[in-house]
């Protein structure tokens, strides 16, 4: 499968959420998008969560290591 660069994964969570995405939905680990989206480094697509969804897009959420987003970036 083809690696999508940040603008595209940027404008596919814009389609995603635009459709009603939960972004705090969790995997088994209890990671959410942010998580992710931080341990990766996609800066753009973080940004544009916050400043689209601000409060709704939890950056304290914690995962099942105890985890938030800003550790994931830090690792």
């Amino acid at each position: 499968p083809r690696v999508l660069d940040e603008d595209e994964k940027t404008r596919k969570i814009h389609e995603l959420v635009q459709k009603g995405a939960e972004i705090n939905a969790t995997d088994i680990r209890q990671n959410t998008a942010m998580h992710y989206l931080a341990a990766h480094g996609n800066r753009r697509a973080i940004t544009y969560i916050y400043n689209t969804l601000g409060a709704a897009a939890s950056l304290r959420a914690r995962n099942r290591s105890g985890f938030c987003p800003i550790h994931c970036a830090a690792d």
